[in-house]
């Protein structure tokens, strides 16, 4: 990729809420390069560039990797490496090497108030078809902690339901990286499932994870006149590839598990999925069913909240198909 490429994939505006800036609907905010009374870094989103006109200021123009490296004080190459990340538009790891898996815990504690408090983050939510007071989440505006920035924090934990990684998504749609994971990252969402579980979904996202378990009644609360088993779960897959050794070890301990659905998105990418991690599941688990369920075109869990009511969910699921296991050639 060439620096033309990697100015071209990005949005200096989005770049700068990352970073801490925040210009206004006119692309204005106060420079960060010398102190700044009155709004005078101003953004232009056609040229992708930003200047600061103070004459107090040698900033001057920049692009959005000059604005990075300066803001960082970083040298090209870690200015590039951190860019690229954001242009490929794919899951991030957090650049940190502070925090370990025991601060997570305390970390989460202190992030889970903001969520009520942010009206950015309950909006984002809403939008989202998510209540946040029945949401397990936090959120970070980069105030508490300097990682996961304008991010919906959502706890990964271990076997023993200990906090052990941590996982952001971006209230910023249009941002070109929208999902962050904490170093090293391990654990699962929301959890491992229940040593009683006979039917486990599994989602591409945490995201649509979380959806289902507020719409979709075998998870919430409100499991009266629905006929599905109580002993059904749900667990994220991170992304399309996004199914790990963690993923595999706790699903193949499962000793009643019967049936696994694999909801994933309507797109190739996830269609292409579900056809792998078929393979592999009946593979592994070959007295167990596999299951799928078909979705609109282009249309994920959430997503399909926009123009149905919930209970499309369930009529979703009631309509899962079973995927024949094919055994491959030895």
């Amino acid at each position: 990729m060439t620096l033309s490429d990697l100015k071209s994939s990005v949005d200096i505006i989005e770049i700068a809420r990352e970073l801490g800036l925040h210009p206004d609907k006119s692309g204005k905010c106060l420079c960060p390069f010398h102190d700044d009374k009155k709004p005078s870094l101003q953004f232009s989103k056609a040229k992708q560039i930003v200047t600061c006109f103070s004459s107090k200021c040698s900033a001057g123009t920049m692009d959005v990797i000059e604005l990075v490296k300066k803001y960082k004080g970083w040298e090209l190459p870690q200015t590039i490496e951190w860019l690229q990340a954001r242009a490929s538009g794919t899951y991030s790891i957090i650049d940190t090497t502070t925090a370990t898996s025991d601060d997570y815990p305390s970390i989460f504690k202190q992030l889970r108030p903001k969520l009520g408090q942010s009206n950015k983050a309950r909006t984002y939510l809403k939008d989202r078809h998510l209540g946040y007071k029945q949401l397990t989440a936090g959120f970070n505006t980069g105030k508490e902690y300097d990682q996961l920035k304008y991010c919906i924090v959502f706890p990964l934990r271990n076997s023993e339901d200990e906090i052990v990684s941590l996982y952001g998504r971006s209230i910023y749609d249009n941002a070109k990286s929208r999902h962050y994971y904490t170093p090293n990252r391990k654990g699962l969402y929301p959890g491992y499932p229940d040593s009683t579980t006979t039917h486990l979904l599994i989602t591409e996202s945490i995201i649509d994870a979380a959806t289902l378990q507020q719409h979709l009644p075998i998870l919430s609360q409100e499991q009266s006149d629905f006929s599905f088993s109580s002993a059904t779960a749900v667990l994220a897959a991170y992304g399309t590839n996004g199914l790990t050794s963690e993923h595999i070890q706790a699903i193949t301990k499962l000793e009643q598990l019967q049936e696994i659905i694999l909801w994933f998105d309507a797109d190739s990418s996830g269609m292409s999925a579900v056809d792998k991690y078929a393979k592999e599941l009946g593979q592994l688990l070959p007295a167990v069913t596999i299951s799928t369920i078909s979705m609109p075109d282009a249309e994920d869990i959430n997503s399909i909240l926009d123009a149905h009511e919930p209970e499309i969910l369930t009529h979703l699921y009631e309509n899962k198909q079973e995927i024949a296991n094919t055994p491959t050639n030895t």
